[in-house]
């Protein structure tokens, strides 16, 4: 059994090709999305199929059915361009169905987490805000 802070391996790590997934279940896995307010409600965590947006040719349908979220609180922070920063940190824990994978392999710290919105969003440990310089 994975510790539960393990995150996913890339799949380079065993000698796969950078476009494959490698899925796991959740398992206490503290995770940083970017969201829209200081309460984060199920609205924040709806994949990009839930909110209709069309998924790009070259996307899998996995990802379009998943969300990004960072292995570290800065890396979400840095793929923010607008003020104010609102990063919600999430406690992956088991017993919801949720997982995740290394993803988008060109970008520090980035995964695809894979769950209903009602419970990521329950599962919001704290957000942290940036007001700017």
């Amino acid at each position: 059994m994975a510790p539960h802070d393990e995150l996913p391996p890339s799949p380079e790590h065993f000698g796969l090709p950078e476009d494959w997934l490698l899925i796991m279940p959740a398992s206490g896995q503290t995770m940083f999305r970017m969201v829209k307010r200081d309460s984060p409600t199920k609205d924040d965590f709806r994949s990009d199929r839930l909110l209709g947006r069309p998924r790009f040719a070259e996307d899998l349908e996995a990802d379009h059915l998943g969300l990004s979220m960072f292995e570290e609180r800065a890396q979400a922070e840095s793929m923010m361009r607008r003020y104010p920063k609102l990063i919600a940190e999430v406690r992956l824990q088991p017993g919801y169905g949720l997982a995740l994978a290394r993803t988008l392999p060109a970008v520090d710290g980035h995964y695809t987490v894979w769950g209903l919105p009602n419970d990521l969003a329950e599962l919001v440990e704290s957000v942290f805000v940036d007001d700017g310089p």
